[in-house]
């Protein structure tokens, strides 16, 4: 339900369409990985609104070759992977937040406009929740 109402958040606050694309089903993770994922989830979806300007969002999540993705991709201004004296505090965050479960963070322009950040971790499995449940 936390992804779900992010998305349906940024559709408001942004006045966009924002798409929410969780693998079924999705194992459960860690509480603190799918903590951290979802605060970076809200960082990538609060600075795509707040300066690319999109008409649409989408947030995945996905295992991928025993690993977690997340995604946060938009169809704005677009912007390049900032370097570490021009990177903000949201951005710092999502780097710091990415690092606490064992995982990198990526923030890249989209082939056809826009930016995709993307958090790439491993896939520790608990039982005590998902990002979609927080």
């Amino acid at each position: 339900p936390a992804l779900n109402e992010l998305a349906s958040q940024a559709e408001v606050r942004g006045d966009l369409s924002c798409s929410l694309d969780v693998e079924e089903p999705f194992a459960r993770l860690s509480e603190e990985t799918a903590r951290h994922l979802y605060r970076i989830a809200q960082e990538a979806v609060g600075n795509a609104i707040k300066h690319a300007e999109p008409s649409e969002l989408w947030i995945r999540l996905r295992r991928i070759d025993g690993s977690v993705v997340l995604a946060v991709e938009d169809d704005g201004a677009g912007c390049e992977e900032p370097t570490d004296g021009d990177m903000g505090l949201g951005m710092r965050t999502m780097r710091h937040r990415a690092r606490l479960i064992g995982g990198t963070l990526t923030v890249n322009e989209r082939d056809e406009g826009g930016t995709v950040v993307r958090c790439q971790c491993s896939s520790s499995r608990s039982p005590s929740a998902t990002p979609t449940q927080q």
